[in-house]
């Protein structure tokens, strides 16, 4: 008598279906041999088409430490010139009557004004190619900057860009003109002409929030008080950004 076992079916068919096929196979080797290559071919076609994950995954991870890097750079004059014991701090740099002020007798010294408007051109020296390297798409793997514009972003020369950036009346030129009126007149708080002390870590920080948070919030209003309001005010500056 023959028994059935059903667990023993498929096996059986799949061996015999694998032997027919094989014996089938077998009877025409150049088409194998072709049918083999095509598949190859096509399998090195698709992983040629396939982006390198890690290579992309890399190139996209450059944008973000490197604009976290610019900040301590942009800041390294203040740095090197407040760091104790080092040959840099400013107390080894510039004689004692440079910076040494006494407010009840001297006047305000140009060495504080100076160089707080070397720090922000030095800072420029660090940011400036940077945002070159971003706008070339060189810091995201050759994806450009999304444009906010519906048109597109307008084209420009790099060194165009640069020299409009450098020369607008209310960047450098209003920046040094307000810095050296307030500074010279005394007009500043009396904590800013004095080189005493070192950076005060937590208030440096509460005034980045508090500057952003409220820059923040005017270029929210500008947005949306009024559509007449952001046509006058703020819409010319959505030409370039």
């Amino acid at each position: 008598a023959v028994h059935y076992t059903p667990w023993l079916a498929p096996r059986t068919q799949h061996a015999s279906t694998t032997i027919s096929s094989v014996n089938h196979c077998c009877a025409y080797p150049a088409q194998i041999q072709l049918a083999g290559r095509h598949r190859l071919h096509l399998r090195l076609a698709n992983l040629k088409k396939m982006p390198n994950v890690t290579e992309h995954s890399l190139k996209n991870s450059i944008l973000p430490w490197t604009t976290a890097l610019v900040w301590p750079l942009m800041a390294a004059l203040p740095l090197l010139l407040t760091a104790e014991d080092s040959p840099t701090h400013y107390s080894k740099m510039f004689p004692a009557e440079w910076y040494s002020y006494d407010q009840e007798v001297d006047r305000p010294k140009p060495l504080g004004l100076t160089l707080g408007i070397l720090a922000v051109v030095i800072g420029h020296v660090f940011l400036i190619p940077v945002f070159y390297a971003y706008r070339n798409g060189y810091l995201s793997g050759g994806k450009h900057p999304t444009s906010i514009q519906s048109s597109g972003a307008r084209d420009y020369h790099f060194g165009e860009g640069l020299k409009t950036h450098l020369s607008q009346p209310e960047g450098f030129v209003l920046l040094a003109l307000y810095l050296s009126l307030t500074w010279m007149f005394n007009l500043m708080p009396q904590s800013y002409y004095s080189f005493k002390g070192t950076i005060q870590w937590s208030r440096l920080f509460t005034c980045l929030v508090s500057q952003d948070g409220l820059q923040y919030a005017m270029h929210r209003l500008e947005h949306r008080l009024s559509p007449e309001f952001y046509k006058k005010s703020h819409k010319p500056h959505h030409r370039f950004t």
